[in-house]
């Protein structure tokens, strides 16, 4: 099946597997997908999140903080 995204959709996709990867996480979570709306800048979500002083360092900070990286 092939899906068909928006450039700022496939951005946000792509900060989200980047950081999972980063965090040593075997999955992409929402948490990942939340982090990489707010990192990729030229969205609706972004935008959104922005005006509630939402950023990615803040919810990378979170997800840190609550799931931390991947124990090995």
């Amino acid at each position: 099946m092939t899906y068909k995204f928006t450039p700022s959709t496939e951005s946000a996709i792509e900060f989200a597997n980047q950081i999972t990867l980063k965090l040593g996480h075997d999955y992409i979570g929402t948490e990942h997908i939340l982090y990489g709306l707010a990192k990729e800048t030229k969205g609706v979500a972004s935008k959104v999140l922005e005006g509630q002083t939402i950023t990615a360092d803040n919810i990378l900070n979170q997800i840190e903080e609550m799931i931390g990286p991947r124990k090995t």
